[in-house]
């Protein structure tokens, strides 16, 4: 084990948090472009930065992992430095039990799986995973230097507990139980070491009866993509390990919501004002562990599921942002505007997400759509841009389309066609569209608009006083789009 040097100072005072996510995992950041990037953000009013660099940072003895661009400790360093001395820390994400692909899907590491098969999962009932993971967390921490937070992860272990090895234990402490069991001594040693864990809150809000177990100093990052408003007909209530989540609404919460969910976080949906208003309150989860005394941070996404290959769902993304920063801002410790580079499109069509957030923070009420894209060209582009938004929304048009989403891509490209199943696409299409005749039009209505979004991205950069070089990043994604819908097309009109 690496020997911990670095002690966080404790009397240091920190303001509100906020945060962009700088996701190393899919795509790496050349080091000119990254400062510029970050130049921006410091002129929005960003103050950190989580930086979730998997394979991307060179551990010393993780050989079989480290990838060929892997930043060393010396490059870690003064990255840390040069950000601090601009007045934004960095919060390094070190994943602690799922998502661990990057090391335990290698087969030099296959005997940390909790199964063979299980290729995300470390196992928690093996005595030297909590020791290899302490390994890794202090040698980034003594090359990030971290002021206050180091981000454990821990989202999305829904394969938790699968295994045959794990199943005595499981019956006796419950999947929620076997998370406590690997986290609580990953969140103390952080906390021994005088800086403050962080983990995704999902997993303690599928099992919400161990957030009373859960110690007082960790943190909680709550994410929420997909709300759009302060006050919701449906909320997400987050499902257990392999039954996926729900979107439930008023009446469902009182007759589909199991009884931990109603001890635990009901309350904090079906409130007060949805006597009023018949509405749920969208973000229950930060109020729920804010109210259980917890240090809360909120999670919007800029880039997330659901998004197409080449553009993202501005039209979800902009108010997410707008509305989760500004809860976490306002009434918790922070907030980290997340964007998951799994999803392939340029983080230069994801900062209307990202200046949301920011502009968000000075606005009273509610999000209104035209104020915002004015202001938005603005600051981009130096001049106001009508007809922006327009553009925006004819670009991201396109999410029935299998083709147009990063999944789909992957599997292409890792597992071969005959995993998408390209001879059953024109009658899934048939069937999700009302008809082939429908769905070969609904393609061809959908194409014409992009022509159309092209056109106008290209009258944009003649207008544009600065950052014109931006609208080439839309154009490339509508011009990618363009290319798989004319592939899909081509598949239900057999002419490929």
């Amino acid at each position: 084990m690496n020997k911990a040097t670095y002690i966080r100072e404790p009397e240091m005072n920190h303001k509100k948090t906020f945060a962009y996510h700088l996701d190393f995992k899919r795509a790496m950041w050349k080091r000119p472009y990254l400062d510029a990037f970050i130049a921006r953000l410091g002129k929005w009013g960003y103050n950190a930065l989580v930086c979730e660099m998997e394979d991307k940072f060179r551990f010393d003895h993780l050989s079989a992992v480290n990838h060929p661009e892997a930043w060393t400790h010396a490059a870690v360093s003064d990255f840390a430095a040069k950000c601090r001395k601009a007045g934004i820390q960095v919060i390094p994400l070190m994943q602690s039990l799922g998502h661990l692909e990057f090391i335990v899907g290698k087969k030099e590491y296959a005997h940390l799986r909790e199964a063979p098969g299980l290729t995300a999962h470390i196992d928690v009932t093996n005595p030297d995973s909590i020791p290899f993971l302490i390994n890794l967390i202090d040698e980034i921490i003594e090359a990030f230097r971290p002021p206050q937070y180091v981000h454990l992860g821990g989202d999305e272990t829904r394969q938790l507990g699968n295994s045959r090895r794990c199943a005595p234990l499981m019956k006796k402490i419950g999947r929620g139980g076997l998370y406590l069991k690997h986290m609580l001594p990953l969140l103390e040693h952080i906390h021994k070491r005088g800086l403050t864990p962080i983990i995704w809150a999902d997993m303690a809000l599928t099992y919400p009866d161990i957030i009373a177990k859960m110690p007082k100093y960790a943190a909680f990052m709550e994410w929420e993509y997909y709300l759009t408003s302060e006050r919701a007909k449906k909320v997400i209530v987050w499902g257990g390990f392999g039954s996926g989540n729900n979107q439930l609404n008023r009446g469902q919460l009182r007759k589909k919501a199991d009884l931990p969910f109603r001890r635990n976080l009901m309350k904090y949906a079906l409130d007060d004002q949805s006597r009023k208003d018949g509405l749920l309150n969208a973000f229950y989860c930060t109020d729920a562990l804010l109210a259980k005394g917890f240090k809360v941070l909120t999670a919007p996404a800029n880039r997330c599921s659901g998004d197409l290959v080449g553009i993202p769902i501005s039209s979800r993304h902009v108010p997410n942002c707008f509305y989760f920063s500004r809860k976490g801002m306002r009434v918790g410790a922070g907030t980290l505007v997340t964007s998951w580079a799994v999803r392939h499109n340029h983080p230069e069509v994801d900062l209307p997400g990202t200046y949301a957030a920011a502009w968000g923070l000075e606005k009273k009420g509610d999000f209104h759509s035209d104020e915002f894209w004015k202001a938005y060209t603005a600051e981009m582009y130096g001049v106001e841009l009508p007809g922006f938004a327009e553009g925006v929304t004819l670009a991201e048009n396109g999410e029935k389309i299998p083709f147009l989403h990063a999944q789909t891509l992957r599997n292409l490209s890792t597992n071969g066609v005959k995993t998408i199943s390209l001879k059953n696409l024109p009658a899934d299409l048939a069937f999700k569209l009302g008809g082939k005749n429908k769905a070969r039009l609904y393609l061809e209505n959908v194409l014409g608009g992009y022509g159309k979004a092209s056109a106008m991205f290209k009258r944009f950069q003649k207008k544009a006083r600065r950052n014109a070089g931006n609208l080439e990043y839309w154009l490339e994604g509508i011009a990618v789009n363009g290319l798989l819908l004319r592939l899909t097309l081509a598949i239900l009109n057999k002419s490929l």
